[in-house]
């Protein structure tokens, strides 16, 4: 820390200012603020009811609901990377989140549901709850 900014006075006695982050990262946290949208969870448990459901999600609809599913990963992911305790299911959800649609529909569907369980545990893993939960 420098001297600025553990004496506020500093500044008033012709000490420089400098602030506590380059103009690049606060640029970075800026964009990471506007672009954030927070999870919704309602839209979260539909896609994890068509993966793991009573029936498997149909042929023309199985690569929008992986794609989905490799989002909701993502973001729980980046979120479950922050608690060391959560390590191995961060790296569980970087490997399933790699895997590429298989061709075959079944197999496709078992990726669906690979995903689908992972992401329900993360969301419990890390501790989140719903609107309904609290």
């Amino acid at each position: 820390m420098n001297a600025a900014m553990a004496d506020p006075q500093a500044t008033q006695r012709g000490e420089k200012w400098t602030p506590p982050l380059s103009s690049d990262r606060l640029r970075r946290i800026r964009d990471g603020l506007v672009a954030y949208t927070p999870l919704n969870l309602e839209l979260i448990f539909d896609d994890l009811d068509a993966a793991i459901g009573n029936q498997p999600p149909p042929p023309a609809t199985i690569a929008a609901l992986v794609e989905r599913l490799r989002g909701h990963l993502k973001r729980l992911c980046d979120i479950a990377g922050a608690d060391p305790k959560l390590g191995p299911l961060f790296e569980r959800g970087h490997l399933v989140r790699a895997e590429c649609l298989p061709a075959d529909h079944q197999e496709a569907v078992g990726l669906a549901r690979r995903q689908a369980f992972l992401v329900e545990t993360l969301i419990e893993a890390c501790g989140i709850k719903g609107a309904n939960d609290a």
